[in-house]
């Protein structure tokens, strides 16, 4: 129940930061003419990574935090066998998963396409950036079942 909530939770933060980025992105006309706005200078604030960058920078800090307090439930010598055996499982699983979004999302960059992997208890689903045709598609669909072992039928693709 915890990894769909997650999982539901990263779906739609991916999707919010995908609608927000295309409202920031289109020119709204301004309330002030153009000189007043020149009147007091400002420097340009840091453009925001691009949403799907945003989402992978936030998932490998969540990664990384989950990561260390397995690590520190493994290592504490007090915790029941049971939990320690349990965190260890959930560990592994965590780093799999890692594997196969990598693997994945690296395919995708080798096609020239910028996108999301995410592998959760035996389904994917993949974000990419632009449309794609029959042939990348199934091509795509493949590449993930054989990097994973996910049947196809479990393997989701989507345009962000």
């Amino acid at each position: 129940m915890k990894d769909r909530i997650l999982n539901a939770l990263m779906l739609v933060t991916v999707g919010l930061a995908l609608i927000l980025s295309y409202f920031h992105g289109q020119d709204a006309p301004s309330p002030l003419p153009a000189a007043a706005l020149q009147i007091h200078p400002s420097p340009l604030p840091s453009p925001s990574p691009p949403p799907i960058r945003q989402y992978l920078l936030q998932r490998n800090q969540q990664r990384q935090e989950e990561r260390l307090a397995l690590q520190t439930i493994l290592e504490n010598e007090n915790m029941d066998a049971a939990f320690r055996t349990r965190a260890g499982n959930q560990l592994l699983e965590i780093t799999e998963n890692a594997e196969a979004e990598l693997a994945l999302e690296a395919a995708l960059a080798a096609k020239g396409m910028e996108g999301v992997c995410i592998v959760r208890k035996g389904k994917i689903t993949l974000f990419v950036d632009q449309p794609l045709d029959e042939a990348s598609a199934a091509l795509l669909i493949h590449l993930a079942a054989e990097t994973t072992g996910v049947h196809p039928e479990n393997i989701r693709l989507s345009i962000c």
